[in-house]
């Protein structure tokens, strides 16, 4: 199974934090209108 780029614990503007196994482009737009852009992204396995 490949590594997937989009899994992995988020951190976004306003202090949401948030662990995602998948985040496709439309989960990704939608997370940012919600809470600010991407602050941080720590990938896992």
């Amino acid at each position: 199974m490949a590594k997937s780029k989009t899994r992995g614990w988020y951190v976004f503007e306003d202090g949401y934090t948030c662990w995602y196994h998948g985040l496709s482009a439309q989960e990704k737009k939608i997370e940012i209108l919600k809470h600010g852009k991407i602050v941080k992204f720590a990938p896992t396995d």
